[in-house]
């Protein structure tokens, strides 16, 4: 019982300041560390991590918990990591829209902060993680949509013109109704000569003046002009 009640002081003092997050998350990292401590983790998933989940309101303590879940899963081990990130992916098939949003922004986090740290992630937890938010790109909710595009947009491989993640932005970027899906898409989509950067232009008569600025500032701070073609200039 123990670890179960640092376990759970930890979490209140983390609704209460962002200022020990770092400290608290490396300690929590200690307690959850390999595969032993199995009931710690279910705590902490299927208790904690679950009732900020299933909250309906927005609020401050809330919104630091998810900041300090982010930051967790840039701490712990791999086996740990695995154990959350399945957890998250099995709630984002939760009926509740409040539920699929919270856990992609939890991964939205963990991935600027991994991307900031410049963390290795394993293949196969990134191939979760993707098809997960692929799926979640045609959620019947735009602003669950709009979240999984902010996931989605760290796990691009800028190399391949084939990307199955660049694919699946680019048919939302052609059909979603959402003006801040297109939006967003536009602002990080991976530049492909042959692939996005036409697929940016064409959409540069958006029904949506903030897409269409969004496209606009996009190629002024990203490309030369000088590499278009005289029909892409006008």
């Amino acid at each position: 019982m123990g670890d179960a009640n640092e376990l759970l002081h930890i979490f209140t003092d983390c609704q209460q300041s962002k200022r020990s997050h770092k400290t608290h998350s490396k300690k929590l990292a200690t307690l959850l560390q390999g595969s032993k401590n199995t009931q710690l983790k279910n705590i902490l998933t299927h208790g904690l991590l679950d009732q900020i989940l299933i909250y309906p309101k927005s609020d401050p303590a809330c919104n630091r918990v998810m900041e300090f879940f982010s930051l967790l899963m840039t701490a712990v081990d791999a086996v740990t990591l695995e154990f959350i990130v399945k957890h998250l992916c099995a709630r984002l098939k939760s009926t509740a829209k409040i539920v699929r949003q919270k856990v992609l922004t939890i991964l939205e986090g963990f991935f600027q902060i991994s991307a900031e740290e410049q963390l290795e992630l394993s293949v196969e937890l990134i191939t979760k993680i993707i098809e997960s938010g692929i799926e979640r790109l045609h959620d019947k909710i735009p602003s669950v949509r709009h979240a999984a595009v902010k996931v989605l947009r760290f796990l691009q491989d800028a190399d391949d013109e084939n990307d199955p993640v660049v694919e699946a932005l680019l048919h939302s970027f052609h059909t979603d109704s959402s003006a801040q899906v297109r939006k967003t898409v536009a602002q990080h989509i991976t530049l492909h000569e042959y692939k996005t950067k036409p697929a940016l232009l064409k959409r540069l008569k958006d029904v949506q003046a903030d897409v269409r600025a969004a496209i606009y500032e996009r190629f002024v701070e990203e490309t030369d002009i000088r590499q278009f073609t005289k029909e892409n200039r006008v």
